[in-house]
């Protein structure tokens, strides 16, 4: 299943590294970085059927990785992740 990621997608894993890097260092943010966009590229069109609706948000569903949250929506053509907030980050705010 063909996975991609927004502009918007990109930049928050940017900001997830840039973060992670400050509070940890070098190596943990490019673990933890890695493992996000694993689950964005691998784990999510595995395990699909876990994803959950997203509140007022009918066209996304939502899917757990670590401390964050990936929304994304689904078509014939595949996976478009739009965001990939932590999970104490107001989705509509950020939606």
């Amino acid at each position: 299943m063909k996975v991609e990621l927004t502009d918007e997608a990109e930049s928050d894993l940017d900001t997830i590294a840039a973060y992670t890097y400050a509070m940890w260092g070098e190596e943990q943010a490019i673990l933890y970085v890695t493992q996000l966009r694993e689950a964005c590229l691998v784990l999510l069109p595995q395990w699909l059927r876990f994803a959950r609706p997203v509140a007022g948000y009918p066209q996304l569903r939502r899917f757990r990785a670590e401390s964050h949250v990936i929304y994304f929506s689904e078509d014939a053509a595949g996976l478009l992740v739009v965001r990939i907030l932590h999970e104490r980050m107001l989705p509509e705010l950020h939606l």
